[in-house]
């Protein structure tokens, strides 16, 4: 687990991804306290560019309120 602000968390899963995080017309990507699950067979020292896939994305106003 990597905890981190932006732009850097933002720009770290669209480097190991190699590809733009989806958004609609005029959302953030990286909202706060957004959180993006990845996953890469490499080991931590062999993470780089394209290694990684984005399984999910929450964004906080996609939570369910009660």
């Amino acid at each position: 687990m990597l905890v981190g602000h932006n732009p850097g968390m933002e720009v770290l899963t669209t480097y190991l991804c190699a590809a733009e995080i989806p958004t609609s017309l005029g959302e953030k990507a990286f909202p706060t306290a957004a959180v993006a699950h990845l996953r890469t067979d490499s080991a931590w020292h062999e993470l780089d560019r394209g290694r990684a896939s984005l399984v999910k994305l929450v964004r906080p106003r996609e939570l369910e309120r009660d």
